[in-house]
């Protein structure tokens, strides 16, 4: 499909059909995980000095644009690096991790100057926790302390100043998302680390206002709070439980307990999921890791340990209902799509004593099976002729969660740990 002819349009539910019971090999998951990467490669423009790529993108007065990826690891050069780094440490291939470091080379070379990094926000999404967290992933995977220093280097960005503007509050956009960034790097003993996570989260008690008797974040574009990992209370309510075992603060971690109950009551029975509030969605039910039930089904993962809760328990069980191994989505991305989808159902087998890996892997065969050998899946702005490369919008991500289906220790970005 050549640019400009009409795009699918984005849907944010599921489409039920029977899913076969066999599941793939091993060897069939990182094989496929190569071929994205082979696609990756292949797209990417190498007359400069670091490989870059054109992806497409709704611009803000409407239509469709073409921009190179950000630094970050959302939608930007780490996360594909990660993914890079992901095939070099499951198979050993050298030529992979040359590739991760040519990637976040300019973003590494970027550290010098501050220039790069003015007006960003703290958060996991465009902000400078995304690249922090970024940093903080490739040093594990790689073993390579230059890119540990680099994440100490850029969560002193998380400044007082930039946590002060923030009115987002979200893992994403916001104060959540620098606070999860902030404890994956301080987890290297790092005191000016857990420092920023602390500013972080005394902003979000800060920001806190009253909707039907709970203190919770006024995330949506109308203040009435948003649900959810991505934008909304899950994300925001799991950041601050983390925070709170890692200072031992009680503070942080009734404020968890008290969003986490505002977000239980607002389950729907009849729908099986939470309401998706944004007003892009005209009031839908989404079904992804950003605003649907996989995400707050990866918070509750997140606080059983932290903030234990009968409605941690309770909405654990719904997303698990609603993140039904049976049925599969229009997109295959992380973010909204059926990656997602396996990563949750993945952390839970190897989480809780009840649910099977099997079920995750049924779902990742269905889908290999269903691209056929010419592995073009499904994302927003990916055709046949067109690769996005990035992670939680692009093709990265699904081939990072084949890889975790093959290897526990890569790490699950989901979390952010």
């Amino acid at each position: 499909m050549a640019f400009g002819e009409r795009q699918p349009v984005h849907r944010t539910g599921s489409r039920d059909r029977p899913l076969p019971d066999e599941v793939a090999p091993d060897r069939q998951y990182r094989r496929r995980a190569r071929a994205i990467f082979g696609r990756i490669e292949a797209a990417a423009d190498r007359r400069g000095e670091a490989p870059t790529w054109y992806r497409r993108e709704f611009g803000p007065a409407g239509g469709v644009n073409l921009a190179e990826p950000g630094p970050g690891l959302y939608k930007g050069r780490l996360g594909i690096a990660v993914f890079a780094a992901a095939l070099a440490a499951t198979t050993g291939e050298s030529r992979y991790a040359a590739f991760a470091e040519d990637t976040a080379a300019p973003v590494l070379a970027d550290l010098d100057s501050p220039a790069p990094f003015e007006g960003r926000s703290v958060g996991l999404g465009p902000g400078v926790g995304s690249i922090a967290y970024g940093f903080t992933t490739l040093a594990r995977l790689l073993d390579d302390d230059r890119y540990a220093e680099a994440a100490r280097d850029t969560v002193r960005l998380v400044t007082d100043d930039r946590i002060e503007r923030d009115d987002q509050y979200d893992v994403l956009g916001g104060s959540a998302g620098g606070l999860l960034a902030a404890l994956a790097v301080a987890e290297g003993d790092d005191d000016a680390a857990v420092s920023r996570a602390v500013a972080c989260g005394e902003h979000l008690l800060d920001g806190r206002i009253e909707v039907d008797g709970a203190r919770i974040w006024p995330t949506g574009m109308d203040r009435r709070p948003l649900l959810g990992f991505a934008h909304g209370v899950a994300g925001i309510a799991y950041a601050l439980a983390r925070l709170s075992a890692v200072t031992g603060e009680s503070r942080f971690r009734e404020a968890a307990v008290e969003a986490i109950e505002y977000e239980h009551r607002q389950y729907d029975p009849d729908r099986g999921n939470w309401p998706d509030r944004r007003a892009t969605t005209g009031g839908e039910f989404s079904h992804g890791w950003c605003n649907g039930p996989a995400g707050i089904g990866f918070a509750r993962l997140g606080t059983r340990g932290t903030a234990p809760t009968d409605a941690v328990e309770t909405d654990l069980d719904r997303a698990l209902r609603a993140v039904d191994p049976a049925s599969v989505s229009p997109y295959d991305h992380l973010c909204c799509g059926n990656a997602g989808r396996i990563a949750f159902r993945l952390r839970a087998a190897r989480t809780l004593d009840g649910p099977s890996e099997r079920s995750a892997r049924r779902l990742a065969t269905a889908r290999l099976r269903d691209v056929g050998a010419d592995g073009v899946f499904s994302v927003p702005f990916g055709t046949r002729h067109w690769v996005d490369p990035t992670l939680f919008s692009g093709t990265a991500g699904l081939g990072y969660v084949l890889l975790r289906l093959v290897d526990p220790d890569v790490p699950c970005l989901l979390l952010f740990e």
